[in-house]
């Protein structure tokens, strides 16, 4: 199953209705879904968050961290492989 972080950008940026401004990471696929909301929900605000991303040029998944205070919010969700397309 496909692990997905969105991060909305700081200060909020409003966009027309059924749109959203965000920046999407593909969390390493050897973290489970579980794993990764409880590493980010038990963080707090300024607590840096390091979680390895899959990037479209690399082949192997690199370190990004970030702070809950630098994003006005964030949402982590699963998505089976057999939905994720080759996006």
């Amino acid at each position: 199953m496909a692990v997905y972080l969105r991060l909305f950008p700081k200060p909020y940026v409003h966009t027309p209705k059924g749109e959203a401004d965000y920046a999407a990471f593909y969390v390493d696929p050897a973290r489970s879904f579980e794993d990764v909301k409880e590493q980010i929900e038990s963080a707090g605000p300024d607590d840096e968050i390091v979680l390895k991303v899959a990037l479209r040029d690399l082949a192997f998944p690199v370190p990004f961290g970030f702070r809950k205070s630098d994003w006005s919010a964030w949402m982590v969700h699963p998505l089976p492989e057999d939905e994720a397309g080759s996006g």
